[in-house]
């Protein structure tokens, strides 16, 4: 009788946590792989964390402002994207929601360092950009692991991404939004840009195809920002076409 009972109050509180959006293929891929590995992770959720704006990007004033009220305004500026590999622990609530993208140590590295990283390149780029950020699998491929078990992380991110239209998803979310720029701060350290196995690198060669039909857009690459001295060594225009 107590196993019936802990089964049905598991089941509550899967259910409880679901959202519309909740991807059953996702949740079976992630206990495939975390269930038969030495941490024996069940799923801990399958639900997207949506691409979000954060701000205006003002390299002009060399400062970050929030989304405002004006939405006219805003809607007309061009737009800037950044680009994480997967959401991880801070962007989802104890219910297993999605909070938003890159909070934490990530979000607050972006606000503080972005506008200063991007200074040598201001004559490259416009003055004022509406800010967006996305995870291109937009579900919790570390399972709420800390530290990131990057083994299972990696494995889990790479499954979806060739097996069940992950790349595709990501492309088709780029065309939709067609950015003026692109900045690549995916998992894999700059040395793995143009590796055919980094998460960076699988990721960059979608933006590279994306380029191919808008060559007005521009790509940059940088380390990701969750670590302060490796997102400090810089953003680097990507111009291997």
């Amino acid at each position: 009788m107590l196993d019936k009972v802990n089964e049905i109050n598991y089941v509550r509180a899967i259910m409880s946590k679901k959202t519309r959006r909740w991807s059953t293929i996702f949740e079976q891929e992630c206990n495939g792989i975390y269930q038969s590995s030495s941490t024996s992770h069940s799923c801990h959720t399958a639900n997207p964390c949506d691409d979000a704006y954060i701000g205006i990007l003002d390299l002009q004033e060399d400062v970050m402002h929030s989304v405002p009220t004006d939405l006219n305004f805003f809607q007309n500026l061009p737009l800037f994207i950044i680009v994480l590999e997967s959401p991880h622990i801070e962007e989802f609530n104890d219910n297993g929601v999605a909070i938003g993208p890159a909070q934490g140590h990530t979000g607050n590295n972006i606000r503080k360092l972005l506008v200063q990283l991007l200074s040598p390149l201001k004559d490259c780029l416009q003055q004022k950009y509406r800010l967006m950020l996305m995870e291109a699998i937009p579900y919790q491929c570390s399972n709420n692991i800390s530290p990131v078990d990057r083994i299972n992380t990696n494995k889990l991110f790479k499954k979806m991404w060739q097996q069940h239209r992950g790349g595709k998803n990501f492309k088709n979310r780029i065309r939709r939004y067609r950015p003026d720029v692109i900045l690549n701060a995916c998992t894999g350290g700059v040395s793995s840009i143009s590796s055919a196995t980094s998460l960076n690198g699988l990721v960059q060669q979608i933006l590279i195809d994306y380029h191919e039909i808008n060559q007005n857009v521009q790509l940059y690459y940088s380390n990701h920002p969750s670590r302060k001295k490796q997102f400090q060594k810089g953003i680097f225009p990507y111009n291997s076409f």
